[in-house]
């Protein structure tokens, strides 16, 4: 029996291959089956290509909203310094299109799939510690139920380090910035936004993301330096921020009860002990820093990718092996890739400047053309 620890995203994604496997497993998840707070997420062509697999794209297309054009815009003036047609661009490239949603849509999806599979979803246990021996691997649910398992497979963030018994740490690095996060209905946005598009906003040493999850919702994602953030009435000042940005993106900005959440310069995916048989995905793997927006492709990604490995029926170390180099290098550059994103969106002074004309004079196309490696990836 596989033991699933966690039913989010990766979770759910590698449970559902599991099934196609016919490969017996469960699912250990410590919260309710109630859906948290909705927060946007972005489903890009290599997310897409799971989703089809798993055969749950086509029932999700209907209720996500089809994106066109991803605008990369100065916060200083509000002038658009480039426009990438990212839906056109997916559809001749690679066959599928760029997506936004409420992250509980997807959610939703796979775990009901999950149900429909007859997959047991324990909710409400929590794995406090995990035990492997000569004899058998065990987990203590609720820190008083012991119960026994061939294979665990840690699936619930970054924290779920504190269940792997021969841990290595993740190499984490804390960043210097911080993610917040809120969700607004258009009507009390001064701003114009369309609902085929995602606005990036790019200012000094910050940058705020916006893009529909809803009729008439947006989501959105602001990255700036911790101190600027008032936790007792989680908000903003505009106007502390460094450099100059417009009225109208302080006044938003200032405007908002942000949600927060840490960051991590993080480069490396973890390596478990390739003798034992444990293996994470999704963020209990690698966290994941937002300004690529592949959260849920690498979760989605990674459950599909060890499904597939965990079928092979061998030794734990040469799945380790095998899916270690399916994953490592790949991943790694996601996050790379990802953080060398978050530098360009805050440059300042002359590099900033060369950086807008950069983005002015070379066309949409070629900008994306960059990425072909991530978005056209095959698991």
């Amino acid at each position: 029996m596989y033991s699933i620890i966690g039913a989010g995203i990766a979770g759910l994604s590698c449970s559902i291959s599991l099934t196609e496997k016919n490969i017996a497993h469960e699912i250990f998840d410590k919260y309710s089956k109630n859906s948290p707070k909705a927060y946007g997420i972005q489903i890009s062509p290599n997310a897409s290509n799971i989703l089809r697999k798993l055969g749950v794209l086509e029932k999700i297309i209907p209720l996500m909203h089809k994106i066109e054009t991803i605008k990369l815009i100065s916060a200083k003036d509000e002038k658009l310094l480039t426009s990438l047609p990212i839906g056109k661009f997916s559809r001749e490239r690679y066959h599928s299109d760029y997506y936004t949603a409420d992250r509980n849509i997807l959610h939703e999806s796979l775990r009901n799939l999950a149900e429909e599979n007859k997959t047991p979803i324990k909710y409400n246990s929590e794995i406090t510690s995990t035990c492997v021996s000569e004899e058998n691997v065990s987990i203590s649910i609720n820190k008083n139920i012991t119960h026994l398992t061939n294979t665990i497979i840690l699936s619930s963030g970054i924290n779920s380090q504190s269940l792997y018994p021969d841990t290595k740490k993740i190499l984490r690095k804390k960043s210097k910035f911080r993610a917040f996060r809120a969700t607004l209905n258009k009507n009390k946005i001064a701003l114009k936004l369309e609902r085929d598009t995602v606005n990036v906003w790019l200012g000094n040493s910050m940058h705020l993301v916006a893009y529909p999850i809803g009729a008439d919702v947006f989501n959105f994602v602001l990255i700036a330096k911790e101190k600027y953030y008032n936790k007792i009435d989680k908000s903003i000042d505009g106007e502390n921020l460094p450099g100059t940005i417009s009225k109208k993106i302080n006044e938003l900005i200032s405007s908002i009860q942000w949600e927060s959440w840490s960051l991590d310069e993080n480069c490396m995916i973890r390596k478990n002990n390739f003798n034992l048989p444990i293996f994470s995905i999704g963020d209990s793997a690698h966290p994941m820093p937002p300004h690529l927006a592949q959260g849920a492709g690498m979760a989605l990604e990674d459950g599909y990718a060890l499904a597939q490995i965990l079928a092979s029926n061998n030794t734990s170390e040469d799945m380790h092996r095998e899916f270690y180099k399916k994953r490592f290098s790949r991943v790694n550059k996601v996050i790379r890739n990802a953080n060398m994103n978050g530098e360009i969106f805050h440059l300042n002074g002359v590099l900033e400047h060369i950086r807008n004309i950069y983005l002015k004079n070379l066309s949409g196309d070629f900008h994306l053309s960059k990425y072909d490696w991530l978005y056209n990836y095959k698991v």
